[in-house]
């Protein structure tokens, strides 16, 4: 079967229920899946931001911890 038949054959068989506990529980699946999305979504962008830091360290574009502060406080003095 098909995803696409799947999800016409669960939304058909979601209409027959009448039941709120399973009803609830479909709910707690589907916001389980969204905030699972959204955590994929947060951990690969973590990964790209870790990986183009590596690749900037490889390079030598580091700056020493009072470099790094003194960037900091120039940018929060903005």
């Amino acid at each position: 079967m098909s995803i696409k038949a799947d999800i016409n054959w669960i939304k058909s068989e979601l209409d027959k229920v009448n039941d709120p506990d399973l009803i609830s529980a479909f709910k707690s699946l589907l916001h389980y899946q969204e905030r699972n999305s959204r955590l994929s979504a947060f951990a690969e962008e973590r990964i790209h931001y870790a990986k183009q830091s590596e690749a900037d360290f490889e390079e030598g574009k580091t700056y020493s911890p009072e470099e790094a502060l003194d960037k900091l406080t120039k940018r929060l003095k903005k």
